[in-house]
């Protein structure tokens, strides 16, 4: 993709399609919003 190592570590990549519905996005968007809270507080090494 062109990118350094340390950024394609703390990406995520999203695909989607002809069928995919703002509910697919919606629930998505819940999901990686719920993992965020638990993980920011974590202190990664």
């Amino acid at each position: 993709m062109g990118i350094d190592n340390e950024t394609a570590q703390s990406t995520i990549r999203f695909s989607i399609g002809k069928y995919t519905t703002q509910d697919d996005i919606d629930f998505a968007i819940n999901k990686v919003e719920e993992v965020l809270t638990t993980l920011r507080p974590i202190k990664l090494k």
